[in-house]
């Protein structure tokens, strides 16, 4: 049988080229150079970055020029200045927290990493099975919390308020807000609302706000009043609230208490919706 043709054809080939290279195109960085642009390997921008940590750019380009073994040199000193300009920033973005790294996991540990120098995070807290928790707000927000939320009468006028958002990106944000009865908004005339601490956390249940509320107990402790809380209408949160605030008042959101009665007329009762038109409107007086 005679072989086949795949079995009798080289495996490979050998190409001369004999004219003259014409050269790639120009590259932006070359003006800074006199010597033809070359890509500098990832492995030296990789040791200019640790080598700029502690060292001049000057003193790191002279070091490496002089060692430069098969091309492995930075291209000038202005390539050196620009891995150290960058390294710097995002020192500096780190220290002020505006890095997002890449999953939950890593963000939690750069919070954590802040704690002790940044004056937003306050504590974080992390149970066995849970995702890790986050207690961020300044000190200015919390003295305003307990001028106008702890300190009776004006503290029984408003209402310490925590509601959680959903959805929000990996884990949920549960923030207290109350009025600012210090001014008011020139059109309404009303105090605004404002915004006081927060609580980042993964789960929702009563474990889980229990350290959110207990911390608030122990940090409004010595105040002269018990703050009036408010909610919607979410179990869990209920149940820590008043378990860490027994002498509270504890208030549940107008709306929240609209859309149960609501909801309970629609699918417990089973009432018309002319039927239930008619309570609600009696409910609004």
């Amino acid at each position: 049988m005679p072989p086949c043709i795949s079995d009798t054809l080289p495996t490979s080939a050998l190409v001369e080229y004999v004219r003259t290279f014409p050269g790639g195109a120009p590259h932006g960085n070359k003006k800074y150079s006199s010597r033809p642009y070359v890509r500098t390997p990832g492995q030296v921008m990789e040791e200019i970055a640790v080598a700029v940590q502690d060292t001049a750019p000057r003193a790191v380009y002279k070091r490496m020029e002089r060692d430069n073994v098969e091309n492995c040199a930075p291209r000038n000193l202005r390539q050196v200045q620009s891995v150290k300009s960058r390294t710097k920033h995002r020192e500096q973005q780190e220290q002020d927290g505006s890095v997002i790294l890449g999953n939950l996991e890593e963000q939690i540990q750069r919070v954590e990493s802040l704690l002790h120098h940044n004056p937003f995070v306050q504590a974080t807290w992390q149970g066995k099975g849970a995702t890790p928790s986050v207690i961020l707000h300044t000190e200015a927000q919390l003295q305003d919390l307990k001028c106008f939320c702890c300190s009776a009468p004006a503290g029984q006028t408003t209402v310490l308020a925590f509601d959680k958002t959903f959805n929000l990106t990996e884990v949920h944000i549960t923030m207290a807000v109350y009025k600012n009865l210090a001014v008011y908004r020139e059109g309404t005339q009303n105090h605004p609302v404002m915004m006081g601490p927060m609580f980042i956390h993964g789960t929702s249940d009563y474990k889980t706000y229990g350290v959110f509320f207990d911390y608030l107990k122990r940090k409004l402790s010595l105040c002269t009043s018990p703050p009036v809380m408010g909610s919607d209408d979410e179990k869990a949160m209920q149940k820590a609230m008043k378990d860490a605030f027994p002498d509270s008042c504890c208030l549940v959101c107008e709306r929240h208490l609209w859309q149960n009665a609501a909801n309970y007329l629609a699918d417990k009762v089973g009432v018309s919706s002319s039927c239930r038109q008619s309570v609600m409107r009696s409910m609004s007086y």
